[in-house]
């Protein structure tokens, strides 16, 4: 009681304690400022997994119709009675043809990496007991870039390649 009737004749309070309460006032202000900036930041790179999930989606799509176009060009070679990697190269480069549209293009866009690429190198036939066993080495890759104007500064963008082995049992 005494300390408030003392602080109350000199009229105020100590400037060390309005020191203390500026300099707060202002890391507080600073902090917020800064805080707030930086979310924005972080808010324009979301779009990394959209992107990825994309990548990986087309490949599996891609690796889907190579199998699929693999397994119709080994059961024509084994129907047609010639066994051998030129026949099957004839088949498969066949098959491949008939996911094209009318204008050349793919119905599948990235298919278009391996026409007549398949070399007899990359052929190989194996007898099994019940059958054949066809196999085919690719070296593929999937490209995907978002450039969104005004939402982001520089373009993302993932490029998949990878190699695989697809095989076909007849």
């Amino acid at each position: 009681m005494r300390l408030i009737k003392q602080y109350n004749k000199k009229g105020g309070v100590p400037i060390a304690i309005t020191l203390l309460v500026l300099a707060t006032l202002l890391l507080t202000s600073f902090s917020l400022v800064y805080f707030a900036k930086k979310s924005t930041i972080n808010d324009k790179r979301i779009y990394s997994n959209g992107i990825s999930e994309e990548v990986n989606s087309k490949s599996m799509l891609l690796d889907f119709y190579i199998q699929e176009v693999m397994d119709k060009a080994a059961k024509k070679t084994i129907i047609s009675g010639e066994v051998n990697p030129e026949k099957f190269i004839n088949n498969f480069n066949n098959e491949l043809t008939k996911y094209k549209l009318e204008n050349g293009q793919f119905l599948f866009g990235e298919l278009a990496q391996i026409e007549n690429r398949l070399i007899q190198d990359k052929v190989i036939i194996r007898d099994k007991d019940n059958g054949k066993e066809f196999s085919v080495i690719f070296d593929l890759s999937v490209y995907r870039e978002i450039n969104d104007k005004g939402k982001i500064k520089k373009p993302i963008s993932i490029n998949y390649t990878y190699t695989k082995t697809f095989t076909s049992d007849i």
